[in-house]
């Protein structure tokens, strides 16, 4: 499985959360977003969305900007211990240890200014997509009606990809099932075999469970918009 597929399927995975029943589950969802940033606070409010779509893609920019800043609290954390090795190597005059950790302070600020960098990108994109939001819920947009279906379009096109390799997967595992029992391999063997045959019918009750609820939300956002 190659890096680009296993990135849309982390996405696809985070974008997904929350939505055990989105394709057919009528109501809103009350959604909070903040501006915090690590020690800095900003302000929070309440947010309600009727479209699924909406309130999944709130939670990843959400999930996004957590995980930013989770980011930032590790790297202080971090560079305030290479701080402390530093003094300590400083006051043993260790000139070997002194080179090392500030070489480790240096890399520590240079990766705490990334990381806080990482917050801003996330916080604008909350921004984005909840100013799109609000506006979608107050009135049909063309142009934001345009930008989410061809979003979830292309979702449902990879995951429909998924999908067939998944079930030539499946094939796959279910002939070598065949071949073993033909070749009276023994019970562990055969048994190993059907293990990736089930596993395979699992990853296909899901792409299809995804597919229903991406589907779902696509039919709510046409009829929202009016198509």
């Amino acid at each position: 499985m190659n890096k680009i597929l296993i990135g849309f399927l982390v996405v696809l995975a985070i974008f997904l959360i929350g939505c055990k029943k989105a394709a057919t589950t009528p109501g809103t969802d009350v959604v909070t977003t903040s501006t915090q940033t690590g020690n800095q606070s900003g302000a929070s409010k309440s947010l309600t969305f009727e479209l699924d779509y909406c309130k999944n893609s709130v939670k990843v920019a959400g999930l996004g900007l957590n995980a930013a800043q989770r980011r930032v609290e590790k790297e202080n954390r971090d560079l305030d211990g290479a701080k402390a090795k530093l003094q300590e190597a400083k006051a043993l005059n260790d000139a070997d240890d002194i080179t090392k950790w500030d070489g480790k302070v240096k890399d520590g600020e240079n990766a705490l200014k990334n990381a806080q960098e990482g917050v801003t990108k996330a916080q604008g994109e909350v921004a984005i997509i909840t100013q799109k939001c609000e506006k979608l819920n107050k009135k049909a947009d063309s142009k934001i009606c345009d930008e989410f279906t061809e979003d979830l379009n292309k979702k449902l096109a990879d995951l429909n990809d998924k999908l067939k390799r998944d079930q030539e997967d499946l094939e796959k595992a279910k002939k070598l099932v065949e071949n073993l029992k033909a070749a009276g391999k023994s019970s562990d063997f055969i048994k190993s075999a059907q293990t990736e045959v089930d596993e395979e019918e699992l990853n296909i009750l899901r792409d299809n469970n995804q597919i229903d609820k991406l589907n779902g939300m696509l039919t709510e956002l046409k009829t929202h918009c009016g198509k």
